[in-house]
């Protein structure tokens, strides 16, 4: 069994996408087409993740080989609450804040380009839980980065935030997204090379 994916493992190896986004902007994108029940999510996500990169170039090939990796492990999260992908609590509060913002930012790019729109996500057939969960999401995208201190107090929020996004990501997964629900998410959803 391969070690998991970790944060860090991904920040030099995305600097080949023309999206250049952090490692959790792209994790939550993931997540975010996987819980909208994209059929294609692992496909989707590395062509849009990859858009205009060189697929014989070795980079790309590395970039691509830790992605698929992220993807594996997110699917086989996914059944209970994955965990998202986030520096390491030595990053400090405010790195921790801005990959939270970005991870949020990348799931709702993510269901958006999976079908859903988060703006009306009641139109979409979301609960009412649901969709006051990806309200909340937007109104994460807004916080205050400059706000955030290193106080046990912003860590805790920050940690409660966290745990939140979660949750909110698997009720629209369980909206949506569930394969027994029409959001089937197949094992080998390779993208092309």
């Amino acid at each position: 069994m391969q070690d998991p994916v970790r944060f860090e493992d991904l920040i030099r190896p995305l600097t080949v996408s023309e999206l250049s986004p952090t490692p959790a902007e792209a994790h939550g994108m993931l997540l975010g087409l996987m819980c909208a029940g994209s059929a294609a999510a692992e496909r989707c996500w590395l062509d849009e993740v990859l858009a205009g990169a060189d697929p014989a170039d070795l980079a790309v090939a590395e970039c691509r080989g830790l992605l698929r990796r992220l993807a594996a492990q997110t699917r086989d999260q996914l059944a209970d609450q994955p965990e998202l992908l986030l520096p390491d609590a030595s990053a400090g509060s405010q790195a921790m804040a801005a990959a939270i913002v970005d991870w949020v930012r990348g799931f709702l790019f993510g269901i958006s380009i999976g079908g859903l729109d988060p703006a009306a996500a009641a139109d979409d057939g979301l609960s009412a839980n649901a969709k006051e969960a990806i309200d909340d999401l937007l109104d994460i995208t807004r916080l205050d980065l400059d706000s955030i201190g290193a106080g046990e107090a912003d860590e805790a929020a920050l940690t409660e935030i966290t745990e939140f996004i979660r949750v909110a990501a698997m009720l629209v997964y369980e909206d949506v997204g569930r394969p027994e629900l029409g959001g089937d998410i197949p094992a080998d959803a390779e993208s092309t090379p």
